[in-house]
């Protein structure tokens, strides 16, 4: 199992208490999490190890045939830090 993150990974991050699906950039002593919709008005998250975690890495998605809902698959981390 992968136990790091590289750079442009798609992770599930744990911020403030909340899950969200976002592509890891480091940057120093922080991170962007940034998101892959373009144009949706959704903005990148600046983390740092005092709010947020790397809870696992996304290795797929599967999107339904006549569903908008994506089923996010990963990979767990053991609190992988930021």
């Amino acid at each position: 199992m992968e136990q790091n993150v590289e750079a442009n990974d798609r992770v599930v991050a744990i911020v403030n208490d909340m899950a969200v699906v976002k592509n890891y950039k480091p940057a120093g002593n922080y991170a962007l999490l940034e998101p892959e919709a373009k144009g949706m008005g959704y903005k990148p998250i600046v983390v740092s190890d005092e709010n947020a975690r790397i809870f696992g890495k996304v290795i797929g998605v599967i999107a339904p045939n006549q569903s908008d809902e994506e089923d996010v698959r990963f990979e767990s981390l053991e609190s992988e830090q930021i």
